[in-house]
């Protein structure tokens, strides 16, 4: 399978390039930053406030800094914002088998180590995957459910075509390099082609568990017509979800973030 970028130029598109990446710098400061470790694995952990905790998993080629403009609105509601970088992106390693299954099994294990209690998790695209995931598999560890434009394999039929946005794989690439890990973001390319080789896949046993999912969930999308089939399907899917706002449909060199804090505090509360 082949992951085909094409970059557009124009004013918009690099204005809100830089944008997104305005929004890491202003992300860089924490209340806390550390590490845990997972099977001698390090995974980074960023954090704001207090309160019952809020876990964001960023999406596949993208960083913490995504989920920027939803920190403060957390904190101010009492609730704490948590952040990790995903395996093998920022200053988190890889995990050893490339295989989603592998990636899941291994979030699972940060989410005893991280949190007490059921959590509530913000996922976005493949991030939101990772999120159904977890709620499948471990639906002890998950509270609540926001999905920011999940990227969703097919439940049957052939092979379809996932393709990473450009700014994504860019800012990907950036945040790595800037954070030091060089030959991981020289590897990542070959990642994210895994990942999305076998998300591109069906996958009706998947399907099927996210089916058990009976946790509070919310789905928002950027307005991409390709994925409005499957996003109806997990609603249809998922007891007691909820289908909030789409965004305009638009050619996007920068997917825009359908979930506004209002809609994200209210959703939680």
């Amino acid at each position: 399978m082949k992951i085909s970028i094409k970059i557009r130029t124009d004013c918009d598109a690099v204005h809100s390039f830089r944008s997104q990446c305005d929004n890491f710098h202003e992300m860089a400061t924490f209340n806390a930053v550390h590490e845990i470790f997972i099977d001698e694995l390090s995974v980074r952990v960023y954090s704001n406030g207090t309160g019952r905790p809020v876990l964001m998993l960023h999406d596949l080629g993208s960083s913490v800094g995504w989920f920027a403009d939803l920190s403060g609105p957390l904190v101010l509601a009492g609730r704490e914002f948590v952040a990790i970088d995903l395996p093998g992106c920022g200053y988190s390693d890889a995990v050893r088998d490339a295989g989603l299954a592998a990636t899941i099994a291994h979030l699972a294990e940060v989410l005893t180590k991280l949190f007490d209690n059921p959590v509530d998790i913000v996922g976005r695209g493949y991030g939101a995957y990772l999120a159904l995931s977890l709620a499948a598999a471990s639906p002890g560890q998950v509270n609540r459910l926001v999905l920011d434009s999940p990227t969703l394999p097919p439940r049957n039929g052939p092979v379809e075509k996932i393709k990473m946005a450009p700014a994504m794989a860019i800012s990907g690439a950036g945040a790595t390099l800037r954070r030091g890990r060089l030959l991981q973001n020289l590897s990542g390319l070959n990642r994210a082609k895994t990942t999305l080789a076998e998300l591109a896949r069906s996958d009706p046993n998947w399907w099927e568990s996210v089916g058990q999912i009976s946790c509070p969930t919310l789905i928002v999308d950027d307005g991409d017509q390709n994925s409005r089939a499957k996003l109806d399907l997990l609603r249809e899917t998922i007891r007691g979800c909820e289908r909030g706002a789409s965004l305009a449909a638009a050619r996007k060199f920068v997917p825009a973030p359908a979930l506004t804090p209002t809609v994200l505090v209210g959703f939680l509360d």
